[in-house]
């Protein structure tokens, strides 16, 4: 009950000059803390190679300047000022079955 409640991620816009925009649900916190949103995307669905991140946004988008093409995976860590923490719903699967949970994979061409 102290944790803010999880979210969806939306879908990913790509604009004409490349650029990409990050989408997702609101949450809230039963407390009524307040919460902030910390996101990132990286090159494998661990989280090992990040590409961009970013942390206590209070909105629910973000922009990028366009990446190179290739594959790339993005998750929304939802946090309240008393450090409770919260996933996305999303889930990930690799081709091996592998899930990876809170994360969405887009294709940027």
């Amino acid at each position: 009950m102290q944790k803010p409640k999880p979210i969806f991620l939306g879908d990913v816009r790509q604009d004409g000059d490349g650029r990409l925009t990050f989408f997702w649900d609101l949450s809230y916190d039963l407390q009524g803390d307040d919460l902030y949103y910390d996101w990132s995307v990286a090159a494998d669905p661990a989280f090992t190679r990040i590409v961009a991140s970013r942390k206590g946004l209070t909105e629910t988008q973000t922009s990028l300047p366009a990446l190179q093409p290739g594959t790339y995976y993005w998750k929304v860590v939802v946090r309240d000022k008393a450090g409770h923490t919260q996933i996305a719903f999303d889930q990930y699967e690799d081709e091996e079955g592998n899930p990876y949970y809170g994360i969405r994979q887009i294709k940027v061409e």
